[in-house]
Parts: structure tokens; sequence; C-alpha cells
């Protein structure tokens, strides 16, 4: 690939709103994506590419060339503030946030536990350790933030807590909007066709009652104050044409993404893709034969296994079946999986418009096919058998999916630290 990945900040002009696929009841059911899928940035981001060229793409061929031609990574949600970009990760499978019944609040980390009785036993897959919670039974579940800053994840992966109550991130608000088609004759809504939407709303939050000091640090627009932070998405754009520019030819176009024609700006910036933290970079370069790391998807994956990579052979050690093997971009790294925190399955599907032949003619469009995901935050818990490679880390926020494909859409980004 390019050695001089392009790097882009996507400005929301209004709420997004993405679909699983999944038709609506006449009840107005039917489910979205309350963060969009990584396949859904990638086609938007090759499509603006194919129109900045003039590309016809009028053959199956073409497509596919701008598919293998264009790797993307994202998206990731990203704060932008004056200047500054922050980044944020899904929350991982393996915190959880307590209540006690005084109301203390706290954050612990569920972990791989080992069987120690003879009584004791699980039905677990390939013998998979349980991830198991040491807290008092009294104390009661709290909702989880959806998102970690940068720096609380990499606390978290380096053995630390991670952040606090008082650091949740509050992400953008969701925009729910009610969808109805009229019957000419009844005058009232047509039955089946009346639904509802819901995507997160990027536009600047408007505060009021600022004082002199806070309002140095907003901005003014008809008479209105309204935070200095811009939320949007962030994602990484490579071309194996390394005669291309692509900060020359996307920055500042919009583009429609996702559904009811709602659109982006592209605005190319540099060093702002979250590159491994030292911290997590020296922890891994210490990990010997024995030791273990994790892995966190910091995007869905698609494995071939279902909830596991598809490179974990189901095998038998000491009479006893385990998952062993290796994962993308770790070809020489034999690991075994010790343990996994998924959680429910995605849907996944969308609107192909490849062109097909169709006798004498061509069609453009068709549904896609279904796809299960292993959803963002999951973790998984892996031993080394041999040597790890001085560059472990390099597996940070990279596609660990099972087709090569899946990994150029951006499907399976992982974020690596101890286990």
């Amino acid at each position: 690939m390019s050695a001089r990945p392009a790097d882009f900040f996507l400005r929301p002009r209004s709420p997004l709103i993405f679909r699983s696929g999944k038709p609506f009841g006449t009840t107005g059911g039917g489910d979205g994506f309350g963060f969009p899928p990584p396949g859904t940035i990638a086609g938007a981001l090759r499509a603006e590419l194919a129109d900045a060229f003039d590309l016809a793409l009028d053959a199956p061929a073409d497509h596919a060339s701008l598919r293998t031609r264009l790797e993307c990574r994202g998206p990731l949600l990203a704060r932008e503030t004056g200047g500054r970009v922050d980044v944020f990760f899904p929350c991982p499978a393996d915190a959880v946030y307590l209540v006690a019944p005084d109301g203390t609040k706290r954050l612990v980390r569920a972990k791989p536990t080992d069987i120690q009785e003879a009584s004791e036993g699980c039905d677990l897959p390939g013998k998979l350790l349980p991830v198991l919670l040491q807290a008092d039974e009294n104390d009661k579940r709290e909702e989880k933030p959806v998102f970690w800053s940068t720096t609380g994840m990499t606390a978290w992966l380096t053995g630390g807590l991670g952040p606090g109550f008082e650091e949740t991130v509050l992400p953008p608000p969701e925009d729910t909007r009610t969808h109805v088609a009229i019957d000419p004759e009844s005058l009232a809504h047509d039955e089946g066709r009346l639904f509802q939407s819901t995507g997160l709303d990027f536009e600047p939050r408007q505060v009021e009652h600022l004082n002199d000091k806070c309002r140095e640090k907003q901005y003014r627009d008809a008479g209105h104050y309204f935070a200095p932070e811009r939320w949007g998405l962030l994602a990484r754009l490579q071309d194996s044409d390394d005669s291309t520019d692509l900060r020359k030819h996307l920055n500042q176009r919009g583009r429609r993404l996702g559904a009811d024609g709602r659109s982006v700006r592209m605005a190319a910036r540099s060093g702002i893709w979250p590159e491994i933290p030292k911290e997590v970079d020296t922890a891994l370069k210490n990990l010997g034969p024995g030791d273990r790391f994790c892995l966190v998807l910091a995007t869905p994956a698609i494995f071939s296994g279902g909830w596991r990579p598809g490179g974990l052979i189901e095998t038998t050690e000491n009479h006893k079946t385990i998952f062993r093997g290796t994962l993308p971009g770790l070809d020489s790294v034999d690991i075994k999986l010790l343990a996994a925190a998924v959680g429910r399955w995605v849907a996944y599907s969308g609107w192909d418009m490849e062109p097909q032949p169709r006798g004498s003619r061509t069609m453009f469009g068709r549904p896609r096919a279904v796809r299960r995901l292993a959803p963002a935050g999951s973790v998984y818990w892996f031993e080394l058998v041999n040597d790890p490679p001085a560059d472990l880390g390099k597996l940070w926020l990279a596609p660990v999916s099972d087709d090569p494909q899946d990994r150029r859409d951006g499907f399976g980004l992982a974020l690596i630290g101890l286990g």
C-alpha cells in the first residue's frame, strides 16, 4: 500500500442515519446502526474519489479494481476543538460499572478466570476460560458509557482502570424523526409506511446562560452561542497508486452518506490518526512465550468463525480441544485463544451498486446478503506460544477480519494491550 496515507475528518451536516438492512414492520419497527459501519465509510470515500476523477465504473472489473486499490480504516469517533482532534473508542466489553448499596460507583474489570475446584466447570467451546467479575453480589450494574477517550483506553490496555465516572464521554446525542406517507383517499397515514429513523446528531450544541469567561471560548451565530467542539468521523485512506494525492483530490469535498441523503464534508488533516501509545508499545515489547495479550475491536469485525477469527483452528492439545493459530498481519506468531467477551452479533447489509449482467441488459443495484458482525468493543485474550516479533504493536488499529477485502473496508480494526 501507499506509504502516504491520507487522514480525513468527516464533518456531518445533519444527523446521519444508517440501517442494518432489516425490513420495517407494520408497526414502524426495524433497527439501525447507532454508529456508521466501516463498509459505508469505505464505499463513500471510494465513490467520491471516482467522482473526482470522473470514473465511469460501468463494469464489475472497475468496481473490483477500485475496492482493491483503495484501503480504508475507520470510522472512529472524533471531536475537534480549536484545531485539536481527540479520538474516542468503543467501551470494551470487559469494563463493568457498578453501584454499591451506599451509592458508591466504581469501575471494575472482568477477567478470564481459571477453574480451580473439581466441582466447577463450564461448556464453553475450545476449553475457553470463563470471563468472570469479582465483585460484591449486592452491587448493581450501572449503564456504561458508549465511548472512552484515548487516555482512558491506554490506561485500560496497560492494566489500569481507565476513566472514572467524572471522565465519561458524552457522545453526540441521538436524533429521532418520524416519517409518514399520507394516503390520498383517507388523508391518514398509509398503513405500513409510518416509521422512525434515529441517527447521531453531529451538529454543534447550542449553549445557554454563558458567563463571560465561557463566552470567550464559544462562537456565536445569529444571536446564539454554541460549544466550540465539533463532533465528526475520522477515517484513513490509502492508495496503492503512489502518484495519487488523495488529500488534494478529496479535501473539502461534500458527499452523501447514509440514508435520507444526509451529507458530510471531508477535511484532509495531518497528524490526527491515533498511533500506538508509548506505554502500550513498551509493554508489548516485554512479552515472551506464555505471556498474554488482548485485542479490543475498535470497529465491528467479520470472521469466518462467526464470533472468533477464522485463523484460529480448533485442534487438540494434551487431550483438550483448543483454538490455536494466527491473526492477519502476524503470520509468524503462534497464539492460543484463552477467552472472549463478545456482544450480540450485529446484522450488516446494504445496497450493492455494482453492475450485474441480466441477459442482454446490465442492471445496477441489488440488495446485499445480510452478514453477522462481531460488535465493536468485543475483547479477545490470547497466549503467545512462541517468541513474538518486535513489532507486535503493528496490530494497533490494524484490521483483523479474515477476508482481505473486509480488511480493506476497515472491518475489525483492533486495539492491542496486555492481557
